[in-house]
């Protein structure tokens, strides 16, 4: 579907550079375009597991030992697994 000519010249998915040499994903673009207003992405997303930390500990109270412990598991994701895309 991204490919298809009619969504490309209609410019409804922009390519999107993620930091940490992650790579560039498409990205759905702004539903509508208002004048005054230049509209799409204006930067990437948050990198993966960027604030874990913070709503893990601070927001739900997780425990030192307990996030380890997901983290070792693979319960909390602190990079992209680059076989998936």
């Amino acid at each position: 579907m991204l490919d298809d000519p009619h969504v490309r010249a209609h410019g409804l998915y922009e390519p999107c550079e993620i930091e940490d040499d992650i790579g560039v994903y498409v990205y759905p673009g702004p539903l509508y375009a208002l004048p005054a207003s230049e509209g799409g992405i204006r930067r990437p997303p948050v990198a993966l597991g960027q604030d874990n930390d913070y709503v893990y500990r601070e927001v739900l109270g997780v425990s030192d030992e307990e996030y380890d412990r997901l983290v070792a598991e693979g319960h909390i994701a602190t990079e992209y697994d680059r076989s998936v895309r």
